[in-house]
């Protein structure tokens, strides 16, 4: 990899993020590897509300903070460029300060902008420049032009002009429950890549499941596979949001599952129809008149990858002499990245839990958080019961 310039500050869609006439990030497309750049889209604000919202996480709700609405977090964007070129970036930083004057900074890679990417891609279809499913390349890159100069011509290149919507935070419910007695009474599952919970630098906050949800969820996702023709089905995991006093780490415990009824489910995909969210709601809403769960609330998903891994293929030559499949369809699809994206935006906690196959047809599963502006597998805890 290229040596980096030092961090230089960047205006992204606000210029309040750096020093003005600094530049845009935009990201830049290619159909061919070693080619030349076919479109550039701006990034905008709401394309790196994902990111702000995990230093959000780090910054204020897990250093005691969680009445700190994501809009009065204090954030810097700073690119890394390569050494001799100050337009394409080998990643982003972003420095966040929250009310207790505690900063965080994370490090993402060019990655994270992958929908940007995806979106000019979809430019490129609607102009036969590329056909679905054809590969492309990008980087994401500073753009040097004025601001005003590239929001006329985004706003020219969609034909419509710029607007402004402003969004009105309201304070997170949550309860105040300390954190040691249920790590001390729960079962720890992790994920392949981490044997313990608690390292140093730990970049997850903890997700806790009641053990009677966490079989419910893993029925409910499993049930598509009893069909004729194996469908996705699942459930959404709604509980309260919490926060320790005594270290001010933040959590989530998954105490109820929600089955999708009338949820639309095929082999690879799981649909939710209007009368799907509307039970979804009206059990939420039952549930916050109760006084016991008045902070319950969604805080992700569940559902069944219920097919074989690779689609099918078949088992690795020496599967019989393994001790374990670690061949499974256990993983967070570009659909689950986008859904997660769309439903639980400015929700930095939510959670997307799998249950699929093994090549030797056992079962799998695994919980995937946003991290580095995607979907990556972590671990989580079960408890027996929880009752704060």
């Amino acid at each position: 990899m290229a040596e980096p310039l030092a961090n230089q500050p960047i205006v992204s869609a606000a210029v309040r993020h750096g020093a003005e006439g600094s530049g845009t990030l935009a990201v830049a497309l290619r159909v061919q590897a070693d080619g030349p750049v076919v479109l550039q889209e701006p990034v905008s604000e709401g394309d790196l509300y994902e990111l702000y919202g995990e230093a959000w996480l780090g910054s204020c709700l897990r250093q005691g903070h969680p009445e700190a609405p994501l809009d009065e977090l204090r954030v810097r964007l700073l690119p890394v460029l390569e050494k001799g070129n100050d337009t394409v970036c080998l990643g982003l930083i972003i420095e966040g300060a929250g009310p207790g004057g505690a900063a965080s900074r994370h490090v993402f890679p060019p990655a994270a902008l992958d929908d940007v990417a995806w979106r000019a891609s979809q430019q490129l279809i609607r102009a036969g420049t590329l056909k679905s499913g054809d590969l492309y390349y990008f980087d994401v890159v500073v753009d040097r032009r004025p601001v005003a100069e590239l929001a006329s011509a985004a706003a020219s290149a969609r034909g419509a002009a710029p607007f402004t919507v402003t969004a009105k935070p309201t304070p997170l419910a949550y309860l105040t429950v300390p954190l040691r007695p249920l790590v001390e009474r729960a079962e720890f599952v992790a994920p392949p890549a981490k044997a313990a919970p608690g390292e140093e630098g730990d970049p997850w906050c903890p997700v806790f499941y009641t053990r009677e949800t966490l079989g419910k969820a893993e029925s409910f996702a499993r049930r598509g596979a009893l069909f004729p023709h194996p469908v996705e089905t699942g459930c959404v995991l709604v509980g309260p949001l919490c926060s320790c006093p005594e270290t001010g780490e933040f959590f989530i415990v998954a105490c109820e599952a929600i089955e999708l009824v009338e949820a639309q489910g095929t082999e690879y995909s799981l649909t939710y129809s209007g009368a799907t969210w509307a039970h979804v709601q009206a059990s939420v809403r039952a549930l916050q008149a109760a006084p016991a769960t008045r902070a319950h609330r969604i805080l992700g998903q569940a559902h069944g990858h219920n097919f074989p891994p690779h689609f099918g293929e078949k088992k690795c030559d020496e599967c019989d002499q393994q001790p374990t499949c670690t061949h499974t369809s256990v993983f967070s699809s570009v659909s689950d990245r986008r859904w997660s994206r769309a439903v639980f935006a400015r929700q930095p906690w939510a959670v997307c839990h799998v249950f699929g196959l093994t090549a030797r047809g056992g079962h799998a599963q695994g919980l995937f958080g946003l991290r580095h502006g995607a979907l990556a597998e972590r671990g989580y805890y079960v408890i027996p019961d929880f009752a704060p």
